[in-house]
């Protein structure tokens, strides 16, 4: 968990395409100021977002990589749940 200069906060679930918690997820801004990881259940949390809109990648080994957009406004908490899709490998 990440607490940075602002009052809004983020939360959410990480699940794979079987609606299964993905562990070890990591949820970061594009500026690299904003972050966290998923616990066993799939969930995290951010605290004390600035206002503003702000770019966030989600990734997992293994998994394709996410990227979604979301605005902040001071005094909300944001809810972001994304489902993340397993890298697919050929077979020789």
């Amino acid at each position: 968990m990440y607490k940075g200069e602002g009052s809004a906060s983020l939360r959410g679930r990480i699940v794979n395409n079987l609606n299964l918690p993905v562990e070890g997820a990591t949820i970061i801004s594009r500026d690299q100021k904003y972050f966290a990881t998923t616990n066993a259940k799939g969930q995290y949390r951010i605290s004390r977002i600035a206002e503003g809109s702000y770019s966030f990648t989600i990734s997992c080994p293994g998994y394709t990589p996410v990227d979604q957009v979301i605005n902040f406004t001071a005094g909300t908490a944001s809810t972001a749940n994304v489902e993340l899709t397993n890298v697919m490998k050929k077979v020789a």
